[in-house]
């Protein structure tokens, strides 16, 4: 068996990481927990491309 870790990361507009958050590798990318946390301190609007 392969472990892996999944790194998702939120910028501001300057390209500043502002927050992040580590998985598993067998968390789907699209797990609505995954942006819940990345948004918990954030507001305006939160852009995301489909993979």
């Amino acid at each position: 068996w392969c472990h892996g870790f999944k790194l998702h990361l939120a910028c501001n507009d300057r390209g500043e990481i502002i927050a992040f958050v580590l998985t598993g590798a067998n968390v789907s990318d699209k797990d609505p927990n995954v942006f819940k946390v990345l948004a918990k301190r954030l507001y305006g609007k939160l852009f995301a491309d489909k993979g």
